[in-house]
């Protein structure tokens, strides 16, 4: 193989070896906010449940003391 050859393998060699780095950059920056996400999600998760249960359980307490008060229901 002629010098040029060589050289212009080296240069392919070299783009190689920085896009491999650059892709695993990607990848470990994409897996930390993947991490990150996940952990907002399941607490959005928790949060959304818990005012869930604690709206139903103030509109039951709500509806039964509007019917103490008026007279009405059992």
């Amino acid at each position: 193989m002629s010098d040029e050859m060589i050289r212009a393998i080296g240069k392919l060699e070299g783009r190689l070896d920085s896009m491999h780095e650059t892709s695993k950059a990607n990848s470990d920056k994409l897996d930390a906010i993947d991490k990150r996400l996940r952990a907002v999600e399941t607490r959005s998760a928790t949060y959304g449940t818990v005012g869930g249960a604690l709206a139903g359980v103030g509109i039951s307490l709500l509806v039964a003391k509007l019917k103490g008060i008026t007279g009405t229901g059992p």
